[in-house]
């Protein structure tokens, strides 16, 4: 089984970094959708992810993260363009364009107009929940969650903004590689055929 594990609302000083050791440690390849505002503020951690030897995917994740059902059309590509445009300055090179609405928040219309601008739209389909206030914001039941909820080509939405996120993945990672799972990014795990089944 091959899976994507996607993190939002970065890149951090502190849990980022941490969470790239690890994924190298391990052989991990994950993608990040990156807000522009942290780019500016942390455009080394950026090169870090751009330049990790596994193979990371960086996606766009507006600027500063709003909700796009609140903004006009002008303000979205602002937000999309800006965001673009700091981070292939940052690591010197184009994107691969897919881009995450912050909350997975955009109207019909929205969604068509972040196509047009030439971006694939990238939701998830397993939500760690590690920021609902509902959920325990501890390592093991973000794990859990995921765990009891990931198949064949998932999408894991992880913040790595957070510290019990980035402890809840030292238990994911390990777990899933013991049923024969491998860890791709968005890109690939959409046209990628995993040659062994996981039995987890």
């Amino acid at each position: 089984m091959s899976i994507a594990l996607t993190f939002d609302d970065g890149p951090n000083h502190t849990t980022t970094l941490e969470l790239l050791d690890y994924l190298e440690d391990e052989h991990v390849a994950a993608t990040f959708f990156v807000l522009g505002s942290m780019v500016k503020k942390f455009p080394l951690v950026l090169k870090r992810i751009a330049n990790s030897p596994v193979g990371h995917q960086i996606g766009n994740h507006s600027w500063s993260h709003p909700d796009f059902k609140n903004l006009d059309d002008t303000a979205i590509e602002k937000e999309i363009s800006d965001t673009q445009k700091i981070v292939e300055d940052t690591i010197g090179a184009s994107l691969v364009r897919i881009m995450r609405p912050p909350y997975g928040s955009a109207t019909r219309a929205q969604r068509e107009l972040i196509k047009t601008m030439g971006y694939e739209l990238v939701l998830w389909t397993v939500d760690s929940y590690d920021t609902k206030k509902h959920f325990p914001r501890r390592a093991k039941p973000i794990a859990d969650q995921i765990l009891n909820n990931t198949h064949q080509a998932s999408i894991v939405l992880v913040h790595d903004i957070h510290k019990y996120s980035v402890e809840a993945i030292k238990i994911v990672v390990p777990t899933l590689k013991r049923y024969n799972c491998s860890f791709v990014t968005v890109q690939l795990v959409k046209t990628q055929t995993a040659v062994a089944a996981c039995t987890y």
